[in-house]
């Protein structure tokens, strides 16, 4: 129970972790594309 739970919520930051990367490297390409 416990390590599902920890499972799931590893998961959860992973996925945040990863949309986060994304964003940051889509805005260091607009930023390097406009200036």
């Amino acid at each position: 129970m416990t390590l599902l739970f920890f499972k799931v919520f590893s998961m959860k930051q992973f996925s945040k972790h990863l949309f986060w990367q994304i964003q940051n490297g889509i805005f260091a390409y607009v930023n390097c594309f406009f200036w």
